[in-house]
């Protein structure tokens, strides 16, 4: 990223440890946040509070723009999108992000397991299938 961190949008996918631990440390680096997670319970006090108040070797408040269990908002317009989820999870995300994502999107993938990116880069290169009517 070759912009000030004011004006780089990052999408964290997982609100698990990990992208609570990236909240809060990109969150007090200045950076324009958003959380995505599945499980409305796990982001309901975080969307509250808008944001995480941080405590320990860094303390402040992580201030988080966007916090929604819904991806296409999550990602629309973010400059970076961090997944953080176990690599179990990665395809699934991949085969939704496929359908939201935009050029010059980065997608940064933590926890990875073997293959993970690769997965990610197959399902996003496949075209996004609009569902039936029926």
């Amino acid at each position: 990223m070759n912009q000030p961190a004011k004006a780089t949008t990052v999408t964290i996918i997982g609100a698990g440890l990990g992208g609570i631990a990236l909240v809060a440390n990109l969150g007090l680096l200045g950076y324009r946040l958003r959380l995505h997670d599945r499980d409305e319970a796990r982001i309901a006090r975080v969307r509250e509070r808008g944001g995480l108040d941080v405590e320990g070797l860094a303390k402040g408040f992580a201030p988080l723009e966007l916090v929604t269990p819904q991806l296409a908002p999550a990602v629309d317009g973010a400059d970076v999108i961090v997944v953080v989820t176990g690599s179990h999870f990665h395809a699934d995300v991949a085969r939704s992000l496929a359908g939201v994502l935009r050029d010059g999107q980065s997608i940064l993938l933590i926890q990875g397991g073997t293959g993970g990116s690769s997965s990610c880069a197959e399902s996003c290169a496949r075209p996004a299938v609009a569902p039936r009517s029926t």
